[in-house]
């Protein structure tokens, strides 16, 4: 399944990680550029990939 996911917050990059466990593809998309560039460089800004 193609998933996009706005905003990518603690609730959306929690729903992306989690489509992408399961082996969906997926797209997030943010308005926030330091958020942006946080993730961009692999940052996660305290998020916790088992969250779900």
């Amino acid at each position: 399944m193609d998933v996009v996911v706005a905003g990518q917050g603690h609730v959306g990059r929690s729903l992306a990680v989690r489509a992408a466990e399961v082996g969906d593809r997926g797209v997030g998309h943010d308005l926030d550029q330091h958020r942006i560039k946080q993730l961009a460089t692999g940052e996660s800004g305290g998020f916790r990939a088992r969250f779900c």
